[in-house]
């Protein structure tokens, strides 16, 4: 393709961005889907300005029982809006991943005002959401180590202004599972209607496995979407580079560094950094109609996950045990080189994935 042809195509491109900004509101429901994705992509590309994070947003991991709290409250008030799920005792959407210490709730704060949260959900004990909805272990190397987006939500009055909330807690969310986690993947089910911003904005790709009914969100539709981490530099770069600097949303995500975010320690091994206030496990199991109801299997993983655990007695007993196998010990995730020392003294490095008391889990780096 020649200089002249391919100033054409953008020349086209950008006149069908100002159209986008002229007609979106009138009509984006009926051209935009008839046009080729790399042009709806590049028209919401052209739409967005490279968001100034406020020096009194926090964006942190929630970890008090009052901070945790209301990133339930709030997923629950936005889940119920959307018709994603049911009005809920205690008006908290809580889920059984969040059980688990491999579970992290991220939140976005104005003083005391928990304004945004998402929670990363580790490959764990019971694996992630997103496996209900495609076969992702017979597609995806076990050797590496995975997450998914999920429990997304937006106060209200934040959500036609994604810059103030929505960028800086992806932002957070692509930091925190690069540095401190070293995902290799990166999952998301969304909706038909956000996908175009996951592969637009955060450069996931569609893995063409879709439902009309997931159970997970009330039955609602959902497309299947991935990042992989170890690229992504690369394409973020590649994709944003050439931009003008309000919209190189590149600098943004891999560069720019705002103090009001609260990382952890990035250098530790331990890759896990959630888990429940016993105060809040306790409630969610509590009465005749608990918050997360877990089948006898499932309450049987969770008493491994917790042996040596002050929350083991919070939980309820399973009535029948037996089907998880006696010496399955709980294995967490961890983030650190070694090496395999082999016959004839060949030596090999590998990175450590997940512990357990008496073994590791590694791959060959």
């Amino acid at each position: 393709m020649n200089s002249k042809s391919l100033h054409d195509i953008k020349g086209q491109m950008r006149t069908v961005g100002r159209m986008a900004g002229r007609f979106a509101r009138r009509s984006a429901s009926t051209w935009v889907d008839l046009l080729p994705s790399p042009v709806i992509h590049h028209v919401i590309r052209s739409s967005i300005t490279v968001p100034t994070v406020s020096d009194d947003l926090i964006v942190k991991i929630a970890k008090t029982p009052q901070e945790q709290a209301s990133a339930f409250r709030l997923l629950h008030t936005s889940y119920v809006d959307a018709g994603l799920m049911r009005p809920a005792p205690l008006k908290m959407r809580v889920t059984k991943y969040h059980l688990l210490p491999t579970t992290t709730v991220i939140i976005a704060q104005r003083g005391e005002q928990t304004i945004g949260t998402l929670s990363i959900v580790q490959d764990g004990a019971f694996g992630m959401p997103i496996d209900r909805l495609f076969p992702r272990r017979n597609l995806f190397p076990q050797a590496h180590r995975s997450a998914e987006i999920s429990a997304l939500a937006v106060s209200k009055e934040f959500r036609t202004s994604p810059g103030n909330v929505l960028f800086p807690l992806t932002k957070f969310m692509w930091e925190y599972v690069d540095r401190c986690l070293g995902l290799d993947y990166l999952f998301a089910a969304v909706s038909p209607k956000h996908a175009a911003f996951y592969e637009a904005i955060l450069l996931f790709k569609k893995l063409h496995f879709t439902t009309q009914d997931y159970a997970f969100v009330n039955g609602q539709a959902a497309v299947g979407e991935v990042l992989e981490i170890k690229k992504a530099h690369n394409r973020y770069k590649k994709v944003y580079e050439g931009l003008e600097p309000s919209q190189n949303l590149y600098r943004y995500y891999m560069e720019n560094h705002y103090a009001g975010f609260q990382f952890p320690d990035s250098k530790s091994p331990k890759a896990f950094h959630g888990g429940l206030e016993p105060g809040l496990c306790k409630l969610f199991f509590s009465g005749e109609n608990p918050l997360v109801k877990l089948d006898d299997y499932e309450l049987e993983l969770l008493s491994h996950v917790f042996q040596g655990s002050d929350i083991l007695d919070l939980l309820p007993m399973p009535r029948v045990v037996g089907r998880v196998p006696e010496r399955s010990e709980p294995r967490f995730p961890v983030r650190c080189q070694g090496t395999l020392t082999l016959s004839r003294g060949k030596v090999v490095p590998v990175q450590v994935i997940d512990a357990s008391l008496h073994g590791i889990k590694a791959a060959a780096s």
